[in-house]
């Protein structure tokens, strides 16, 4: 059973042969989606607990492992670091 988030990440993305389309996740006060190989979305979240869409901020990577080692803008981590910090139930719609 994975310990944190990026475990559970990994260990999926390895289980699907490296495809994983998409998967969600909040870390402090941001929403984070990937959305498909190599791509993704931050936005806060607003009052209501969605997305508040004027803060969105797009990435782009040409790899996963870019991906991982890429800085979360909004909280000065890597998403290795971002995911290591949650636990592995803190992703969810994972595709």
């Amino acid at each position: 059973m994975s310990k944190n988030a990026l475990e559970f990440i990994l260990a999926e993305y390895e289980k699907r042969g490296g495809l994983l389309d998409q998967f969600d996740f909040e870390f402090r006060n941001y929403l984070f989606l990937y959305a498909g190989p190599y791509f993704g979305y931050v936005c806060e979240k607003a009052e209501d607990g969605l997305e508040d869409y004027d803060t969105e901020h797009e990435y782009g990577w040409s790899s996963f492992e870019e991906f991982l080692d890429d800085t979360m803008t909004e909280v000065g981590m890597t998403f290795r670091e971002v995911l290591a910090a949650l636990p592995a139930e803190a992703v969810y719609d994972l595709e």
